[in-house]
């Protein structure tokens, strides 16, 4: 008889912790698949990211994985949804053995509503520990008599709730997510204000696929040069929030909030970076340290940038919609492999063009001083 496995939850997101139910489920019940059968977020409470996307984020996190198949639809959380999720799992296995994986807390959300024990007599279910749980639930299911194995594997320590509080500090939560999990988070913006939809309000159409293209960069070269993606994230969606502010505008604020920038900036195009750090600070609550230093430096860097802040100045200068320009090629290929020599190139590009224009290039100095010293 076929046996398989059925692994039903919210998946918001999915984690390590995930992976390693289904591997360990696998292995010693010899399945010959596992369903993923994602249910719906409760419809009050805590906001879920869009069913799309965590079906999205369990195809990546389960790729290469064998024998998983992930259904499309939701079902609710319910034992009415329960049902109707095996119900489907059942058509086409009506030959197999069916192994429920939850963890002790599921098992006793289940006993305790009405009518669950003839579905949950229908099947076997797999148990996994969570950290502080207990042997309520197993030893009360064996005492109605459902079919209750443990799966042997270490409690789980992590869960989808450390993974959100992980990605609101701006972390790629490295211990809990798989890193392509991470970067899918990243390039959608889940579990973070929606800045995107922010800034296209506060731009024009052209500016704002500038923005995303940023974004989008900015998020691929961090997992290449082991910046955090988060912040990376934040920082190109932000680097332009002041760009199309009128230059009265930036003037004002600039001397409300740092009048020191007024002394070095003193055009449009200067001036956007510091006073858009300030506004991510004061208007978006921004309070990362490193992403504000990435906003306010992306146009001239600085001595010292952190990792952060070259991807974001590289980004800047190679996202897809950039009209060409004679080097753009080389430090896209560049970005690849030496994010340092990168913003190097990108940096004299831009000295050579703006004195080309006649123009003195006052700006960003001790950036390329630092960065002609460090790559040589």
């Amino acid at each position: 008889m076929r046996r398989i496995g059925v692994f039903g939850g919210l998946f918001d997101p999915v984690h390590f912790g995930d992976l390693r139910v289904a591997r360990a489920a696998m292995e010693q019940l010899a399945l010959e698949e596992i369903v993923i059968v994602p249910f719906q977020a409760p419809a009050s409470g805590r906001a879920a990211a869009p069913r799309r996307d965590r079906l999205d984020m369990l195809t990546i996190a389960f790729s290469g994985v064998q024998g998983i198949a992930i259904i499309e639809n939701e079902y609710e959380q319910t034992l009415a949804g329960l049902t109707d999720a095996l119900r489907a799992v059942r058509m086409g296995r009506q030959d197999a053995d069916i192994f429920l994986l939850m963890g002790t807390d599921q098992l006793h959300s289940w006993l305790a509503q009405r009518n669950s024990l003839p579905v949950l007599r229908s099947v076997n279910v797999a148990l996994f520990y969570r950290r502080e749980s207990s042997d309520e639930a197993r030893l009360r299911a064996m005492a109605l008599n459902v079919r209750v194995s443990i799966l042997q594997m270490p409690a789980l320590t992590i869960s989808a709730h450390l993974a959100r509080a992980q990605i609101g500090l701006l972390s790629d939560a490295p211990e809990v997510l798989p890193q392509p999990v991470a970067e899918y988070i990243a390039l959608q913006g889940l579990y973070k204000p929606p800045y995107a939809a922010m800034m296209r309000s506060q731009m024009t159409q052209k500016r704002y696929v500038h923005t995303l293209g940023v974004k989008d960069t900015a998020v691929r070269l961090a997992r290449l040069h082991g910046a955090s993606m988060q912040q990376a994230a934040v920082a190109g969606l932000l680097h332009d929030c002041a760009k199309c502010l009128p230059i009265g505008k930036l003037n004002a604020l600039a001397r409300r909030y740092t009048p020191d920038s007024l002394k070095e900036f003193t055009t449009g195009a200067l001036l956007h970076g510091p006073v858009g750090a300030q506004l991510a600070r004061v208007k978006y609550k921004v309070k990362d340290p490193d992403v504000l230093n990435a906003i306010h430096w992306h146009t001239v860097g600085r001595a010292g940038m952190s990792v952060l802040e070259l991807c974001v100045y590289v980004a800047d200068a190679i996202e897809p919609s950039r009209k060409d320009y004679p080097q753009l090629s080389e430090i896209r290929t560049l970005a690849q492999t030496n994010i340092k020599a990168a913003t190097l190139k990108a940096m004299l590009a831009t000295r050579d063009y703006v004195l080309s224009t006649g123009q003195g290039y006052l700006a960003g100095a001790d950036a390329l001083g630092d960065l002609q010293q460090q790559v040589g």
